[in-house]
């Protein structure tokens, strides 16, 4: 989990983590907790990114996590006493946690900013040959007067290896996220039909035919990249023609072999609805689509 994610989320529930209780006497004296189902949701952000898991699986044992209504009275004092504890630690730790996190990730991103999230890393030599590739996939599309990009890395973040790369600009942001999409869709393409292939290999089919699946699956497939890649350039570029989109294509094909590889781009965590709709949701990988209707039909 990168802490810049964690420093978010806590910047956007920290609030709600003051919870709201109140002492009321009388006939049935008890404490009064209200705006409770933004306190439930903040909890559950925080235990989402692994803080406190423990002991919010506790928390939400609590008679308050078994009411839809946004507000109760704990008249049993023995189960106010245990909420308030449990709420405390998880609140005083968070915002312990966030001062932390501010002093050492208080630089603001723009949107011109992409995370890459590198697999695990066998040695320096390793690290040198992906990030190489990765150099090579994105500077091929995005060193052009018309995206206006350029390469610059900010800074490496933990909890596995992120590298935070400036682009240059927006546009190079949404082309780079267009040709991550595109890359997941060929790369899916391919995982299909190595499937398919095995399949009629268990059929036994003569070694000639298997040959003429090969080569009907390749020119499907170059058929495919070729029609993503001319998609990307119609859109991003002003004035296309086959150079450029032979250069997209060679950046899809090599983002595709490093997310075989384990390799994630990411925009910002802060990037609009319009540029984050541009990466793929990497938790469905496998259900992407092809952005152009005639090929995510069927091609």
């Amino acid at each position: 989990m990168r802490l810049r994610r964690i420093k978010q989320t806590l910047e956007n529930n920290i609030a709600h983590l003051n919870y709201k209780r109140e002492y009321l006497s009388g006939n049935h004296p008890g404490y009064l907790y209200t705006d409770i189902t933004n306190l439930k949701i903040a909890i559950e952000k925080v235990k989402n990114i692994g803080l406190y898991v423990s002991l919010i699986s506790e928390i939400e044992t609590s008679i308050i996590f078994s009411t839809s209504q946004d507000e109760i009275v704990l008249t049993d004092g023995k189960e106010d006493t245990r909420l308030k504890k449990g709420l405390e630690v998880v609140r005083s730790g968070c915002y312990a946690l966030l001062m932390i996190l501010k002093e050492h990730y208080d630089e603001k991103e723009d949107e011109s900013t992409i995370y890459v999230r590198m697999p695990k890393i066998k040695d320096l030599e390793d690290l040198s040959k992906k990030s190489k590739v990765l150099h090579n996939a994105i500077s091929q599309s995005i060193l052009d007067p018309s995206i206006k990009g350029t390469i610059k890395v900010k800074s490496y973040d933990i909890g596995s290896l992120w590298i935070v790369i400036s682009v240059g600009s927006i546009l190079a942001v949404k082309l780079i996220g267009g040709i991550v999409w595109a890359a997941a869709v060929i790369r899916k393409k391919k995982m299909e039909f190595k499937k398919f292939e095995q399949h009629v290999k268990r059929l036994e089919i003569k070694t000639e035919s298997m040959e003429d699946l090969k080569d009907a699956q390749k020119k499907q497939l170059e058929v495919s990249l070729e029609a993503e890649a001319e998609n990307l350039v119609a859109q991003f570029y002003k004035g296309g023609n086959a150079e450029k989109t032979e250069r997209v294509k060679y950046s899809i094909k090599l983002i595709s072999d490093l997310m075989d590889k384990g390799v994630e781009i990411h925009p910002v965590l802060n990037a609009s609805k319009e540029v984050g709709n541009m990466f793929p949701d990497y938790t469905n990988i496998r259900l992407i689509e092809s952005r152009i209707h005639e090929l995510g039909t069927g091609t």
